[in-house]
């Protein structure tokens, strides 16, 4: 489906697209939409593992898939496995992209770059000015009464 015409229309309605499975199409993005600025979240690996385990639908049956990982949901003893899906993702998908690292304390240079992959991203920076970054999975963040 990388360059059907259906999905061309569906994709050409938003601006911003994140996490599964985008995250594995970087190259159809790459080849097809070359103007696409592409951003990764990231975060220590162990805080990963952790996540990966803690909050079993956050991607992880297609990253299980994605990456042949044999068992599905995790637990502790798929620890080794998951640092070396961590290791194979940053390697492969997410080289040479700028990243945002949540486990860094100062929120403004998070949203400055979310903001800068977005359209208007000047008004989108105001807007952003105290809010904190959401973290840990929460729940989605709100402004305004509005999602941001």
């Amino acid at each position: 489906m990388e360059n059907d015409p259906k999905c061309r229309r569906l994709l050409s309605r938003f601006h911003t697209l994140s996490d599964t499975p985008f995250y594995a199409l970087r190259d159809t993005f790459e080849q097809y939409y070359p103007e696409t600025l592409i951003l990764y979240t990231t975060r220590p690996k162990n805080d990963w593992i952790r996540s990966m385990i803690k909050h079993q639908m956050a991607g992880g049956e297609f990253l299980a898939n994605l990456y042949g990982i044999q068992r599905y949901p995790y637990t502790e003893a798929d620890s080794c496995e998951l640092e070396r899906v961590y290791d194979e993702h940053h390697a492969k998908v997410c080289k040479g992209l700028p990243s945002i690292d949540i486990s860094v304390d100062d929120d403004s240079a998070k949203w400055e770059l979310l903001c800068s992959a977005l359209p208007r991203p000047t008004q989108c920076l105001k807007r952003s000015k105290g809010i904190p970054w959401p973290h840990e999975n929460g729940s989605p963040l709100e402004c305004n009464g509005t999602e941001a």
